[in-house]
C-alpha cells in the first residue's frame, strides 16, 4: 500500500530530527543547540518580540526555559534586551549583529547540506518546479496553523 503524504511528512520530519541529532558539526556551532538557533532564527524573522510573545508561540517549552534561553543569547551577545516602553516590567528582544553573523555562519553550514540533499535528488525541471510549489505551500500551510509571520525587513530572508 502506497504511503499517504501525512505518513510521508512525518517520515521527513523524523529524518530531519534524526538527520539533527546525529550530524552535531553542522546542527550545534559553538556550544549552541538546536533551541538557541531556533530562538535566533525566530527572533531574525519576527524583528524586535516581547517575552510573552516568544513565551507565547513557543508554549510547550516552559517560561523559565524561554527566559533562560533568551538569557544564555543574550549573555553571548547574540541578541539585545531593553526595556518595554509600555511596561518597564517587561523586556523586549531583538538580534544583535552579532548574532545576524552567527546566523549567517548557521545557514551557510547547513546550505552545503541541504544543496547536496537537492543534487542528489536529480530531479527533472518539471518534477523541480513541482516539488518547490508544493514546498511553497506546505511552509504557507505551516505559518498559517502557527500563525507565523516576518517582519517585512525579514520577509524571505531565511534559508
Amino acid at each position: 500500500m502506497e504511503k499517504q503524504i501525512a505518513d510521508l511528512i512525518a517520515e521527513m520530519a523524523f529524518r530531519v530530527r534524526l538527520f539533527s541529532e546525529s550530524s552535531g558539526k553542522y546542527f550545534v556551532i559553538d556550544n549552541l543547540g538546536e533551541r538557541d538557533l531556533t530562538f535566533l532564527e525566530y527572533l531574525d524573522r519576527r524583528g524586535e518580540v516581547g517575552f510573552a510573545e516568544v513565551a507565547a508561540f513557543f508554549n510547550r517549552v516552559s517560561a523559565s526555559t524561554v527566559s533562560n534561553t533568551l538569557k544564555k543569547l543574550f549573555v553571548q551577545g547574540l541578541i539585545h534586551r531593553q526595556d518595554d516602553p509600555e511596561d518597564l516590567r517587561a523586556k523586549r528582544f531583538q538580534i544583535s549583529a552579532k548574532g545576524k553573523q552567527k546566523l549567517a555562519k548557521v545557514r551557510d553550514t547547513r546550505s552545503v547540506i541541504y544543496h547536496t540533499i537537492e543534487d542528489n535528488l536529480q530531479l527533472s525541471l518539471q518534477e523541480n518546479r513541482m516539488l518547490k510549489e508544493v514546498m511553497r505551500r506546505f511552509i504557507k500551510n505551516i505559518d498559517t496553523t502557527l500563525d507565523f509571520t516576518q517582519s517585512s525587513t525579514t520577509e524571505g530572508g531565511g534559508s
